[in-house]
């Protein structure tokens, strides 16, 4: 039997709390093994030199990312043990 190190259904809740902070695109919800966002059409990367301009912005939009405290039941605290056997499985596998 496979064993993920992925919950679907927390990494959903996760999402759909991020899109509610304005910290990700719209959630409109999930299936299967799968989530329905919002598009960002015309939208691509930025070139090495639009970097320059936008690098600020974007470390700062990181760090305001990172600074969020996500509640426990959108974001529990990691089981860091479960996390060593389910990679011990696959090693034994």
């Amino acid at each position: 039997d496979a064993v993920s190190m992925v919950d679907r259904e927390k990494e959903s809740q996760l999402v759909a709390w991020l899109s509610r902070q304005y910290m990700a695109p719209i959630f409109y919800g999930r299936f299967q093994n799968g989530r329905v966002e919002e598009l960002y059409p015309n939208v691509q990367p930025l070139t090495y030199k639009e970097m320059v301009t936008y690098g600020p912005c974007i470390a700062q939009a990181m760090a305001d990312f990172h600074s969020l405290e996500a509640p426990t039941r959108v974001l529990p605290r990691p089981d860091i043990p479960s996390r060593f056997e389910t990679v011990d499985h696959w090693v034994k596998s």
